[in-house]
């Protein structure tokens, strides 16, 4: 079946959930979003002040200036908790920082954000689940018309408005970040509300991931 047949009859049906990362969050924001790897380099640079001996142990930098890990970035994010454990600082509150600076009224582009409102304001329907740590979903596109749902907090309960379910955690719960290897090793094995929703959504609905490309976005929403 045509992929955007089957994504119509599933959108008349009620039964699409869409998921989205990184890419969604560049795209509103032009790019002024970080990448994980950005995000963590910043991190980096936030605690390491002085020498840089930590971004020359976790990673490359060549002649141009692009950074590369040297090892998978969750390993490095490990790594960077601790250090921040050292001096004492939250590194979760940090990022829910960087994310706020780098997301807000200044960056957001206002006609991508009703592109994409006006899309789910057709579809009230659709679920969402995100890997994103930031609220862009819930204080801009869908301000006073979703459903939150974050591990740790109360679950909402009305029936009206739409679903969004950060399965990684948000910047509204700090403490709810799956950001290093062992968060991901716990997510994984974690047995809670979120993640039995989860799979249902997987087994229920037909599952849209956003393409990174922006303009193949763009076209998906304004069909």
């Amino acid at each position: 079946m045509d992929p955007y047949l089957e994504i119509s009859v599933s959108l008349a049906s009620k039964a699409v959930t869409f998921f989205i990362g990184t890419g969604f969050s560049k795209y509103i924001t032009d790019g002024k979003a970080p990448s994980w790897i950005d995000l963590l380099v910043e991190l980096t640079h936030r605690i390491d002040t002085r020498r840089k001996t930590i971004l020359n142990k976790l990673f490359y930098t060549d002649e141009s200036g692009n950074i590369t890990p040297k090892i998978e970035l969750s390993i490095c994010a490990q790594v960077l908790e601790l250090e921040y454990r050292k001096k004492d600082f939250d590194i979760r509150a940090t990022v829910a920082k960087i994310l706020r600076e780098r997301i807000n009224d200044a960056t957001v582009n206002n006609k991508k954000v009703k592109l994409v409102r006006n899309f789910f304001k057709a579809h009230p329907h659709v679920n969402i689940v995100t890997t994103n740590y930031d609220s862009i979903l819930s204080e801009y596109i869908l301000k006073g018309r979703s459903k939150v749902f974050v591990d740790g907090s109360s679950i909402p309960k009305s029936n009206i408005w739409q679903n969004i379910f950060h399965i990684h955690g948000c910047i509204t719960k700090p403490s709810s970040m799956v950001l290093t290897i062992n968060d991901y090793f716990r997510f994984q094995h974690k047995d809670n509300y979120l993640s039995r929703k989860f799979y249902t959504l997987l087994q229920e609905n037909t599952v849209v991931i956003l393409p990174k490309s922006c303009k193949q976005g763009e076209a998906l929403l304004q069909e």
